[in-house]
């Protein structure tokens, strides 16, 4: 005995027809919006940061302002009262003058080794160490 099976094709391929086309229309409108909407999102980010940058330019000019009037009042007010103090007032302003130029001089040999620090001088050495270790 011998059954026969019937086997039918299944035929579920679609061709390409107007719904995939339109799908594709709507999906390279959607990628030209979004790429549109990244533009103005960069454009809008760029304007904000330009008004950030000429804020911080003001702050920082009216901070230079400032620490320069608190600097001078400082030592304007030490010479006035080491000139009562002294009852010189050509000693107290060679005084100021003195703590003034230490300040200074300190502050340039901080800065130097700040500046040292800053190239990391060990590090490049260890550095070095490892590169001929490997060699």
């Amino acid at each position: 005995m011998s059954a026969a099976v019937g086997v039918e094709a299944a035929t579920t391929a679609t061709p390409a027809g107007p719904s995939v086309l339109q799908a594709a229309a709507d999906l390279a409108g959607d990628a030209g919006r979004v790429g549109s909407a990244w533009f103005e999102l960069a454009r809008a980010e760029l304007a904000v940061a330009r008004t950030s940058a000429v804020r911080l330019a003001a702050g920082i000019a009216v901070s230079l302002v400032l620490a320069f009037a608190t600097w001078l009042f400082a030592c304007l007010a030490l010479g006035y009262w080491l000139a009562g103090l002294l009852a010189r007032p050509d000693l107290a302003m060679l005084i100021v003058a003195g703590v003034n130029i230490a300040i200074i001089a300190g502050m340039a040999v901080a800065m130097r080794t700040w500046w040292r620090r800053m190239h990391m001088p060990e590090s490049r050495a260890a550095l070095g160490d490892i590169a001929r270790s490997l060699s």
